[in-house]
């Protein structure tokens, strides 16, 4: 019995479309071990197509989750929140997920726990995650349903 082999090829290349300086926040989602062999998949979202909205003194915009257009084959929630000064976000986290909040610029304190720029707060479980700034900050918020399977690394990709 013979079994077909399919070559799947991805190109890889971060290269913003400009000129200027640009940031950006790379993140990986491990699939769970049913889905590792499904095709190579992409996906480009031009930031003015990123859904936006403002509540309160915080702006948040969906890069991946219920009001965005990005399609993962998990359940994963992705914001990008900017805080005015004394600006407080809370953001209900779904039973059994967990999470991050990673901090671009500024200072916040999630709980009473303060995450510098640079650092990450993570949380687990169910419960509302409040996110209080010292100054305008920016941050985001990541969090994700667990599938429970270990992480294994080989090379440059995740098996």
């Amino acid at each position: 019995m013979s079994k077909q082999i399919e070559s799947q090829r991805i190109v890889h290349a971060e290269m913003p479309g400009t000129e200027e300086t640009s940031h950006g926040l790379q993140l990986w989602v491990n699939l769970p071990r049913k889905l590792k062999g499904i095709h190579p998949d992409y996906q480009a979202v031009a930031s003015d197509q990123v859904s936006e909205r403002r509540e309160g003194s915080v702006r948040v915009r969906a890069v991946v989750g219920e009001e965005s257009t990005v399609a993962l084959h998990t359940a994963v929630r992705y914001l990008d929140l900017a805080l005015d000064p004394e600006a407080v976000f809370a953001y209900r986290i779904p039973l059994g997920w967990n999470g991050l909040i990673y901090v671009l610029e500024g200072r916040v304190a999630v709980a009473d726990v303060q995450v510098d720029r640079g650092d990450a707060g993570i949380f687990e479980g169910e419960g509302e995650v409040q996110v209080t700034s010292a100054e305008a900050s920016r941050v985001a918020l990541i969090a994700g349903e667990p599938h429970g399977e270990p992480i294994r690394r080989r090379g440059s990709f995740v098996l």
